[in-house]
This record gives structure tokens, C-alpha cells and sequence, in this order.
């Protein structure tokens, strides 16, 4: 596992928030039953280890979404373990996340008070094995957009609409290219939103990233330069120690 030191501290203690490593890669297998297997087990050792400092250490608890129904059942045990956040795996079993029949597991994450964390590296669009164009290294560019294409699916997808308590957090993907993603979700919806059969939103888009998604960056200089244009109070450093 590796930890992300938050912005704030407690009694002068610096909270650190502890992401797997391995884990990332497990979100990608297709076996669920497997995954839930591994996911349960790394559960049960962060659990204890965070035992150890329980005042410091927040461990992100893994769900495998194998259905709607184990969602709310391993959000629930994760919160009974005494986790405050969980990581999503990027990719479900059943339909994707716009779809309704995942309101129940939105609705238990509002009800429990706990965060959902979604990690690069962690879906089809951006496993780490996956084929880029060109030259190896240019698919390091790609890693961020399958946190991106999630966030659009929850916008679009109405669901912040459906539950406006909903806390998301979009992990190691950067934050510099979210004022021009904001931009151009408004551009798609005010243009585009008929022809395109988009479904109705309460809010522009922006609005939906600006209040409800938290964004974790390392090293993005240009996050800084364009924090004015987001929501800075959703702007999170992260340390990425021990990668």
C-alpha cells in the first residue's frame, strides 16, 4: 500500500490516507468472485494495520461492485470495520455507474458518511497493460482519462442529482485539466445535450465537479496556476510514499 498525507492535521498529527497498490492492478481482473475474495482479505489486513495508529492511519477499504446488492453489503461491513472512505473499482460487473440500479450503493455511502475514491489505473480505459498509440511512453498520458470518463458518467448521468450529499475523489489523476473539462462539459450539454439524447440535469456540469469531486495531485504546476478557475477547496496534495 502506499499513503497520501491529507492538507490537514489532528492534534498536531498529520492524517495519512493509505490507497493500495496492488490493489489497483486486482480492480482490473475480470474473475469477481476472485476479486471480492482479495478485496475482503486486504480489507481485514488494513484494518489491522491501521489498528496501530487509528488517530494517523485511514485506510481506503476495496469493494469489488460485483452487483448493486454486494456494493451496499461491503460498504456497510467496510463502515463496520471502522473505515472512513472506500475505493470503487473503475469498472463494474453489472451496467456502468450512470445507471440506476446503483442508487442503492450511492444512497449507503451518503447514509454512512463515507467517500468514494476512484484511482487511476483502475478501468478498461486506462489499465496499465492496455496497447498506446505510438511510442510506450505516450500511454503514460492516457492513464487520467478513465478517472475522467467516470466523472463524466455520474455528471451526465444525473446521479449527483439523485444524491446531492455524494462525495467522490478522483485519485493520483492530476487537477490542471479540470477547468477546461468543466468548460467542456458545458459546452457538450448547453450544444450538444438534444441530439446527443443527453438526460436532463438540474445544474450545468461544472457544477456537479465543482461541489461534489475532490481531485489528488503529486507534482501539477499547472494546478496551481488555475485554481481560481475550479474549486481550490477541492484540491488535495498527495505524497504517493511508499510508491
Amino acid at each position: 500500500s502506499k499513503f497520501r498525507v491529507a492538507d490537514q492535521e489532528k492534534d498536531g498529527v498529520a492524517a495519512e490516507i493509505i490507497y493500495p497498490t496492488v490493489g489497483m492492478l486486482i480492480c482490473n481482473h475480470p474473475d469477481f468472485d476472485y476479486k471480492k475474495a482479495c478485496f475482503e482479505a486486504y480489507n481485514r489486513w488494513l484494518q489491522e494495520y491501521c489498528a496501530e495508529a487509528p488517530e494517523r492511519l485511514f485506510g481506503m477499504a476495496q469493494v469489488s461492485m460485483r452487483t448493486p446488492a454486494d456494493g451496499v453489503a461491503e460498504l456497510k461491513a467496510a463502515h463496520a470495520m471502522g473505515f472512513k472512505g472506500i475505493m470503487m473499482p473503475g469498472d463494474p460487473a453489472v451496467e456502468d455507474y450512470d445507471s440506476a440500479v446503483y442508487d442503492p450503493v450511492w444512497a449507503t455511502a451518503v447514509e454512512l458518511g463515507l467517500p468514494l475514491s476512484f484511482h487511476i489505473l483502475t478501468g478498461r480505459s486506462s489499465a496499465i497493460d492496455a496497447k498506446p498509440r505510438g511510442p510506450r511512453i505516450n500511454g503514460f498520458l492516457s492513464i487520467i482519462r478513465g478517472c475522467q470518463d467516470i466523472m463524466g458518467t455520474l455528471i451526465f448521468g444525473g446521479v449527483f442529482d439523485r444524491h446531492p450529499k455524494l462525495k467522490i475523489v478522483c485519485v493520483e489523476a492530476d487537477a490542471g485539466w479540470v477547468p477546461h473539462y468543466m468548460y467542456r462539459m458545458d459546452h457538450a450539454y448547453n450544444r450538444h445535450r438534444y441530439w446527443m439524447k443527453a438526460p436532463p440535469l438540474k445544474r450545468l456540469p461544472s457544477a456537479y465537479f465543482h461541489d461534489h469531486i475532490y481531485v489528488t495531485f503529486q507534482d501539477d504546476w499547472v494546478a496551481f496556476k488555475t485554481k481560481d478557475l475550479g474549486n481550490v477547496r477541492r484540491l488535495m496534495w498527495a505524497n504517493d510514499f511508499p510508491h
